[in-house]
């Protein structure tokens, strides 16, 4: 018979919780390989929306997150112009958004093309 308390968090749970804290944070940047799905979604689901691109481009594969991250930003999401990527969708609408707003006598070239460096 197997007991489970609620009292004691899980060593994955709190493991995953750590994690979390320090990728959210910057302590911590998180190489995703070996671990498994499950513990990668466990992390990315509790991981700000906010993370830099910069990093967050690099390290989080998880769709979920990019869903999330995309609807959260934007209301008509359609995910099929995209190449079924919601990562694909997010970095494609926010390079058009940066585009349209683009103004040549005020806007910072450096920082648009930052924005073609993302993955």
């Amino acid at each position: 018979m197997q007991v489970q308390s609620t009292l004691i968090p899980s060593l994955r749970d709190l493991c995953v919780d750590s994690v979390t804290r320090s990728f959210s944070s910057g302590e911590l940047v998180v190489d995703f390989r070996g671990l498994k799905q499950e513990d990668i979604q466990a992390i990315t689901t509790n991981l700000p929306l906010d993370l830099p691109l910069e990093l967050a481009g690099v390290v989080i594969h998880d769709e979920e997150y990019w869903r999330r991250r995309a609807i959260k930003r934007w209301k008509n999401c359609q995910v099929q112009a995209h190449g079924e990527s919601w990562k694909q969708l997010f970095y494609e609408r926010n390079l058009r958004d940066a585009l349209e707003l683009f103004d040549a006598d005020a806007s910072d070239v450096v920082q648009l093309r930052r924005l073609l460096t993302f993955r």
